[in-house]
């Protein structure tokens, strides 16, 4: 007999569904299921970027309220980089796995030769790899393609690999292959892929030591620049809030008004390497011509000459600087060059993750283990490297976090090495983030612009001169670019080659740079940076009151200056409409006749969304600034065009 609603409430009678269960087990049934469903939920969505700064030291210069104050000339705005309003596009991403396995083979130095050998785990193979009893390995060597010298390389036979196999002083780069032996097997199943990069005594290189070591300072100069793409100083601190620490902890020295002055990659290093202006620096080096970066003059030349032996690397092949799009360098533009060896991998192991993994490990350790080698080896020796790293960064906004750890244990290894005792190191962006959601917030104009900066000088260097590196610490709070990165890094050559004068001011691209060795003025404004209206942070941006016809003729302006300007003669690409505006605001403060006005608007076909600075000349003509960026992505728009300045802004004719 059913219970009534009367003894339902008894406290020792349970109720009863139709089946004859009871209905609190079921209650706690459900409750445990929702439980478990929401802890399922949290487990896999993002966690919020946390704020480690508490009782850091530097700390308490985020509660300033400029990065910059001059009213003469520049005054930048500071933000919290955890600020509420920002909260729900930053938190932390699971890194990607490259693979669960530890390595089967790594490189050695033998004991009493200290020649390179190369060393198998055979129980690292057998636990996780399943190695059968009998298996065997093998390595080529790999090389620059003949023909397609930055496009493709080539490989050596299969040399094999007994359990610790020298390998020659002149092997560079490596393939590792292992696989089982079996009966019947004409291919037995390779388990096991990997490379090696190692850095081998060059004749050029020695012969050079040899011919200018006399002349060098004593300790030398060795210049060291890492670099990871699209991350402002404020998302430095968001997202790698591990290595932000370390860097304040252990006394670098960092630029917080370091304000880029292209778009994207490319105008920003070749200022750093070349000198040179955006407008001027393909039509002098021509990049996208065979052999045009060969003839380029970039600074490494400049320290190759003095006696230094030089690098460069970096970890993302189809998108690297001079590659992209471009022919890349035909010649070997360094004595030291990466590229073949990140090449190989990405043609011969697959990862599980290809953007962020090279072969079985993260594309990203490759570059600091192989900018670590290379610094270790000429510790003693003047040095020029650059290493950049794309695949952890360029993407996305919140996946410099997965390479935190990563990043701080390099820096703590330069330190454990001995690099830091006689290199001068650089540990900097190009630019922020420049699409997606990040850039839609209000702090998104000043983050694309405003990369992180920051600098080592050996305890030696800061005694013997005390004034340079005290010029570079005033320079902390000053307007700065890198045209003036460019000057300091032929200053340090200058002191290597034992001038105290330094060179003089300026760049090809930019006449009034200076060393940041030397004070800036406190009073120093954009139009003194050489940074163009468009890149400008100088200022704070308010929302813009004017009326609706206004806003229109502003957008108007700007749809035209694209039309007539940016895309004239271009046959190919569809002319452009105003769709809407988004955003108007006045950026107030700059030292200029007027303020300028940063609007955001859409454009048909393709719905594009572009940002223009624009302001009035004395007769009330709107002036619309060169450089307007492109906010949203237009990968497969503008396929019919080369050039990246026109890839933001064509619209295809399908």
């Amino acid at each position: 007999m059913r219970a009534t609603a009367h003894e339902s409430c008894g406290a020792k009678k349970e109720s009863m569904n139709r089946s004859g269960v009871g209905v609190r087990p079921l209650i706690w049934l459900g409750l445990f299921a929702v439980i478990s469903l929401l802890y399922i939920s949290a487990a896999q969505s993002p966690t919020p970027i946390q704020n480690l700064f508490y009782d850091n030291k530097f700390l308490p210069k985020l509660g300033k309220e400029y990065i910059i104050r001059n009213w003469k000339g520049c005054s930048i705005p500071e933000f919290d980089p955890f600020d509420k309003s920002t909260r729900h596009v930053f938190h932390s991403v699971r890194k990607p796995v490259c693979s669960s396995k530890p390595p089967v083979t790594e490189i050695r130095k033998n004991k009493h030769s200290g020649e390179p050998e190369i060393f198998i785990d055979k129980n690292v193979a057998k636990k996780h790899y399943n190695a059968a009893d009998k298996f065997t390995c093998c390595y080529n060597k790999i090389f620059r393609h003949s023909k397609q010298r930055d496009q493709s390389t080539t490989k050596s036979k299969c040399y094999p690999i007994n359990h610790n196999t020298t390998l020659s002083n002149s092997t560079e780069f490596i393939l590792v292959s292992c696989q089982n032996i079996k009966k019947g097997y004409r291919k037995p199943k390779v388990w096991y892929k990997n490379a090696h990069a190692l850095i081998p005594d060059k004749e050029s290189v020695l012969r050079r030591f040899s011919k200018t070591r006399a002349s060098h300072l004593h300790p030398p100069i060795s210049v060291l620049l890492i670099s990871i793409d699209s991350i402002s100083r404020l998302n430095l601190m968001r997202s790698m809030p591990k290595t932000t620490r370390h860097l304040h902890d252990h006394g670098w020295l960092e630029l917080r008004g370091y304000n880029k002055i292209g778009d994207n990659t490319y105008p920003n290093i070749m200022a750093i390497l070349a000198g040179m202006h955006p407008s001027k620096s393909y039509n002098a080096c021509k990049p996208t011509t065979l052999h045009g970066l060969d003839n380029c003059w970039f600074i490494w030349k400049n320290f190759s000459n003095a006696g230094y032996v030089t690098a460069y690397g970096e970890d993302y092949p189809s998108i690297s600087t001079f590659n992209y799009r471009k022919k890349g360098f035909y010649n070997q533009p360094t004595d030291y060059y990466l590229r073949p060896f990140i090449l190989a991998i990405k043609s011969n192991i697959r990862s599980p993750n290809e953007e962020f993994c090279s072969g079985p490990v993260p594309a990203g350790r490759r570059i600091y283990d192989y900018a670590l080698d290379f610094a270790t080896k000429f510790r003693d020796d003047p040095s020029f490297g650059l290493f950049w790293m794309n695949t952890f960064s360029h993407n996305e906004v919140n996946m410099p976090s997965t390479m935190d750890g990563e990043t701080m244990t390099f820096l703590t290894k330069l330190q454990k090495r001995g690099v830091l005792d006689s290199s001068i190191v650089f540990f900097f962006s190009d630019h922020g983030i420049r699409f997606g959601k990040s850039r839609q917030l209000f702090t998104g104009f000043y983050e694309e612009r405003l990369p992180f900066f920051f600098a080592w000088f050996p305890t030696w260097f800061r005694d013997r001169y005390p004034y340079l590196v005290e010029s570079f610490s005033e320079n902390s709070n000053r307007l700065t670019t890198p045209y003036d990165f460019h000057n300091t890094l032929l200053h340090i050559l200058s002191l290597a080659n034992g001038s105290k004068a330094g060179p003089s001011s300026g760049t090809r691209g930019c006449s009034k740079s200076h060393s940041l060795l030397k004070p800036m003025a406190a009073d120093r404004t954009c139009a003194d940076a050489c940074i163009d209206p468009h890149w400008c942070t100088c200022g704070e941006l308010i929302e813009f009151n004017a009326n609706t016809t206004s806003l229109k003729k502003m957008a108007l302006a700007a749809v035209d200056h694209l039309n007539d300007v940016e895309l004239r003669n271009q046959t190919k690409c569809s002319r452009l409409t105003l769709h809407r505006v988004l955003v108007a605001r006045t950026l107030k403060g700059v030292n200029s006749q007027a303020h300028q006005n940063v609007i955001v608007f859409e454009t048909n076909p393709g719905q594009a969304r572009f940002e223009a600075t624009i302001s009035k000349d004395k007769k009330n003509k709107f002036i619309v600034h060169d450089q307007i960026s492109r906010l949203n992505t237009y990968e497969g728009q503008s396929n019919c065009v080369v050039h990246d300045k026109l890839r933001k802004y064509c619209y295809c004719i399908k």
